[in-house]
Order: structure tokens, then sequence, then C-alpha cells
């Protein structure tokens, strides 16, 4: 299956690029990259923004769950090393606490990753928003009720 450009051209178009309340699953599988053809934009500005939402759209998190799994293996290696007894007293319990320490802070910082990309493409998104004449409140919350008159 050949992967397409997704194209914003309005500002309803920019509800799909919402992270919170995307209606379409499959779309990072079928789209390549995210250009906009926006007519209120300058082209540096188009390819600033294309540059950032792609990204943020895109992104999946190995960085920070890099980040995170090196340093579950680096503290529980430290931890091996330094308790009492040192690495003679290394057993196959120490090697299932590092294995598993490792696969938790991965996936600790898998998600992390995840939700800071998300989180920031929420903000670029509620900024073009702005930028476009739409109003500040974000659409993640749109269909929030107010209990308050």
């Amino acid at each position: 299956m050949e992967r397409s450009a997704l194209v914003i051209k309005s500002l309803s178009d920019l509800a799909s690029l919402n992270p919170y309340h995307r209606r379409d699953k499959d779309a990072k599988r079928r789209h390549s990259e995210i250009k906009l053809q926006l007519a209120d934009l300058t082209p540096a500005e188009i390819a600033a923004r294309e540059k950032r939402i792609n990204r943020l759209y895109f992104d999946c998190g190995c960085s920070e769950a890099t980040a995170f799994g090196l340093a579950a293996l680096v503290g529980v290696g430290a931890w091996l090393f330094f308790r009492p007894g040192g690495l003679s007293a290394f057993s196959p319990v120490d090697a299932v606490y590092f294995i598993v320490g490792f696969l938790l802070a991965s996936g600790l910082g898998k998600w992390v990753g995840r939700l800071r990309a998300r989180r920031a493409l929420q903000v670029e998104v509620d900024g073009l928003r702005t930028y476009l004449g739409a109003e500040a409140k974000p659409s993640h919350i749109s269909h929030a009720k107010c209990g308050i008159s």
C-alpha cells in the first residue's frame, strides 16, 4: 500500500491532527507526511510548521524509551555492583531484576515520549488554529460540559 501525504487546507482539516480525538486510527499508517496548504501563512511559516507537526505527529517515543532503558541499565548495574557482596553475589534472580528493570523503564519511557509528543502536537495545532482565527479553546475539550453558568 502506497502512503500519501495528509494535506491540511482549512481549519476543519486541522481536526484530523488532534491527538486526543482522532477519528481515523490508521492515519499514521496511510500517510507518509503532513502538508499544509493554508493561504494565510508564508512559505517560511508553512515549512517551519510542517517540520514541527510532522516530527510530533509521527513521534513514537523511542528516544525517550532508549534514554529510560539505558538509565535503568546503569542504575540496576550500579545497584548490583555497590550492594553488599558486589558482583560476586550475582544470582539468577539478579538477572531477572536487570531485565525487568530495563523493560519497565523502557516501557515507561515510551509512554512518556508519546505523551510528550501528543501534548506538544496539541499545543502546535491549537496555536495554528488561533493564528488562523479560530477560537483559542483546545479542540480536544470542545465537547466537555461545564457545570458553572
